[in-house]
């Protein structure tokens, strides 16, 4: 490795250690921790929002079947009571062409929502097939249904002929589409709980037991009307319908007696074997045995149309029921789901909330400090004493590290002082030791004035001392020369 790849590489180390820094560590952390908790409930609000979806669609879906099998039932009330119009030899009284009237009106509502309920879902595999044969069958029975009512307001001479069989197949292939609609729905979104398949599956069911229920009383109040007696072939027909109808019980009551459905429903089992299969059933025992022997009919086609209907309540009762406890529970989901996404939401905002809380808390209690602390001991460093040291007042740790550079401040105040002292100490004892050596130079200086004084003072004795002595001399001397002159 070259020198300046070495030099390259210790300065990005260096520089990736100079990055990981106290403040930038702790944000790092926080920042981390938050995001984790934010995706996490990023994440669970939309699995809760889907779930939620899912079970306004489970709702929605639910209420489509319902519909389409409300519109079914209608359907087949109508076919009855249309069909068994047909059959009357003569003009339908006013009651029972008012029955034809009130059945083609209820059906028409319930299609009508069954048909926007439907078109609302989202888009699913066949749903314009499915929906277009629909149409069409509605549309073909509706050019059928001004031929019924123009039909039942005449005699039978005057009807067209077979539209009876037109009528009956018109109504039972619309009721076969809607059928596949149905189908259709609940095969593109199956039921996400056991519970709502189950419900779904009863439903079915049951529609089945009314349904061949249905062609049963219509086949048979259509020979009634006319007076004539059920032929072997009818026999054999109703007696296929009946068939199906028992084959859809047997199944229902099993789906009931297992875990997945509610024990309420057992409890209107019971009155569906009373009503449908007990009293109803003993009715068309009757019918049945007054037609083997060509005898008139116990009963009025109205009567039997009415007891038909009546007995078939219960089987309808247990279909409510087990539509309200599937819409009961996609209405839970969809609570629940609802209740969950927002909860997630709300801790979403609450953690982003605490998130943020605990940034600034980190950044105000903790970075801020250190950073104070870091910048205060700068200072120190280079000299600055008058610094402030803040969070003295603190009692954690950031207060203890605040008090300890507080100490080192005043150390450091402490040990300037003790060195002003000290220079002030040697200065005065520096003019202390100048002053005294000025003074011994002074006295020094005034011992040798007065040495040189008294040495000067010494040669002017001895001088005056030398000239007295002179004088003297000279004295003697001239009066040796005076005694000497005298003498001569």
């Amino acid at each position: 490795m070259t020198q300046e790849s070495r030099f390259s590489w210790g300065s990005i180390s260096h520089a990736i250690a100079g990055a990981f820094t106290v403040r930038n560590s702790l944000l790092s952390i926080v920042g981390l921790l938050t995001l984790m908790v934010v995706f996490y409930g990023v994440f669970a609000a939309l699995d809760a929002r889907k779930e939620e979806s899912d079970a306004q669609l489970q709702v929605a879906i639910n209420g489509a079947v319902d519909e389409i099998t409300r519109a079914q039932n209608a359907l087949a009330d109508e076919r009855g009571v249309a069909d068994t119009a047909l059959g009357f030899p003569d003009v339908p009284d006013g009651a029972f062409r008012d029955l034809v009237r009130e059945n083609q009106k209820r059906f028409d509502a319930v299609y009508k929502d069954a048909r926007d309920h439907i078109a609302a879902l989202p888009d699913f595999a066949r749903k314009d097939e499915l929906l277009k044969a629909v149409d069409e069958a509605h549309e073909a029975y509706m050019a059928l249904r001004g031929e019924v009512d123009s039909a039942i307001a005449v005699a039978a001479a005057d009807r067209p002929a077979r539209l009876s069989r037109k009528v009956f197949s018109a109504l039972s292939d619309l009721i076969e589409r809607l059928r596949d609609l149905r189908l259709g729905v609940s095969y593109a979104f199956p039921a996400s709980q056991p519970e709502i398949a189950a419900s779904g599956q009863l439903k079915y069911l049951l529609w089945q037991m009314q349904e061949y229920a249905a062609r049963d009383w219509a086949t048979v109040g259509e020979t009634m009307a006319s007076g004539r007696p059920l032929s072997s072939l009818k026999l054999q027909v109703v007696s296929n319908y009946t068939g199906h109808v028992e084959a859809a019980w047997a199944d229902a009551q099993k789906l009931i007696a297992s875990d997945l459905l509610p024990s309420e429903l057992r409890d209107m089992l019971q009155e569906v074997r009373d009503k449908y299969f007990g009293d109803f059933s003993y009715v068309r025992d009757e019918v049945y045995a007054a037609a083997e022997v060509e005898e008139p009919y116990p009963y009025t086609a109205l009567q039997w149309v009415q007891k038909a209907t009546e007995a078939l309540a219960p089987v309808q009762a247990l279909a409510d029921r087990a539509s309200e406890l599937s819409s009961e529970i996609a209405a839970s989901n969809e609570a629940a789901a609802s209740a969950a996404f927002w909860r997630s939401v709300f801790i979403l905002v609450l953690t982003l909330t605490v998130g943020a809380i605990s940034v600034w808390f980190v950044v105000r209690r903790i970075v801020k400090p250190t950073i104070d602390l870091s910048r205060t001991m700068q200072d120190l460093s280079e000299g600055n004493l008058e610094v402030e040291v803040r969070g003295l007042e603190r009692t954690d740790e950031i207060g203890a590290m605040a008090k300890s550079v507080q100490v080192f401040k005043e150390n450091a105040i402490e040990k300037i002082r003790l060195e002003e002292a000290q220079r002030e100490a040697e200065e005065r004892q520096r003019r202390e030791r100048e002053e005294a050596e000025r003074l011994e130079r002074e006295r020094e200086e005034a011992q040798r004035r007065r040495e040189a004084e008294r040495e000067e003072e010494e040669r002017r004795k001895r001088r005056e001392e030398m000239l007295k002595l002179a004088d003297r001399f000279e004295s003697s001397v001239m009066q040796v020369v005076e005694g000497l002159g005298g003498a001569a």
